[in-house]
């Protein structure tokens, strides 16, 4: 009888585990498809910051940018006066 008993006892626990490793899968899975998904919304992100940055290139050569430092050095001197002309 005790033999009986103790085969049970160690189907039960087998059973058992195979329960939580398949709890276990399924957690992992539904963590890797969130961490892909992240994974695709960062790519894309660093798609549209690449995008953005070469336009930005673009208009600096094309001069809009040295205009537009010309105009706030302009304006930076009003506002704030070098140290030189108090020397």
């Amino acid at each position: 009888m005790t033999s009986n008993a103790l085969i049970v006892f160690i189907a039960v626990c087998v059973a058992i585990m195979t329960v939580e490793l398949s709890f276990l899968l399924a957690f992992l899975i539904i963590t890797l498809r969130k961490i892909k998904q992240g994974a695709q919304a960062v790519e894309v992100l660093a798609y549209r910051v690449e995008e953005e940055v070469e336009a930005f290139t673009s208009r600096m050569r094309s001069g809009w940018f040295k205009a537009l430092e010309g105009t706030a050095r302009i304006l930076m001197s009003a506002f704030w006066p070098s140290k030189k002309k108090e020397e």
